[in-house]
């Protein structure tokens, strides 16, 4: 499934490289003319597209991702020609953050970067680090991310009251302490309520 949605000064776009059956991806015509017509439809400032599988697998990586080498030649150059700031992929499990140009695919005529981030779960093959998160901030200025390494987390989070997240409660409180040795960028604590 293939989606976009705007959030401020920047256009997200899900692009779907995942085809069922299939470890690596080869794209769909169809894929490549939505993209291209939301790209070309984009007036805002900041463009993200993500997918599943990198557009230049990691030198770690044990995958091709865009298995067809002409697929993964025009998607970059769509990436270039409307101006994409970062790609977002997953599939190659571990981090990596690299600038993409006429370097990686001659010919083309400017570069974006992207941005592996497949480090929440799973289990890696020649990737050395630990597991993690990426944080990415979109502001007036640029986008930046952070990696937050899972080993970096030391939390206490309690509730604050005798009551279950089980769903059977309207209100729940927490109390929550870092006890990680520097400043954590943010936190996501997930509740079940009840609806009424």
């Amino acid at each position: 499934i293939n989606y976009t949605y705007t959030f401020g000064n920047t256009r997200f776009i899900a692009f779907n490289s995942s085809i069922e059956g299939q470890v690596d991806s080869t794209l769909t015509e169809a894929s490549f003319t939505w993209l291209e017509q939301t790209l070309a439809a984009s007036t805002e400032e900041h463009r993200i597209v993500y997918m599943h599988h990198p557009l230049l697998p990691p030198s770690w990586a044990a995958t091709k991702g865009i298995e067809l080498t002409e697929q993964r030649e025009r998607l970059a150059s769509l990436l270039v020609q409307y101006n994409v700031e970062l790609l977002v992929v997953g599939h190659a499990h571990g981090y990596d953050y690299q600038y993409i140009d006429a370097e990686d695919f001659p010919g083309l005529s400017g570069g974006f970067y992207q941005l592996a981030v497949a480090g929440a779960g799973g289990s890696y093959t020649n990737y050395t680090g630990d597991h993690f998160f990426v944080l990415v901030h979109v502001t007036d200025d640029g986008i930046e991310h952070y990696k937050i390494d899972y080993s970096s987390f030391n939390f206490s989070a309690a509730s604050a009251t005798s009551q279950k997240n089980d769903g059977s409660e309207s209100e729940i409180q927490f109390t929550l302490a870092n006890l990680s040795p520097g400043a954590v960028p943010a936190v996501r604590l997930r509740a079940t309520l009840a609806s009424s």
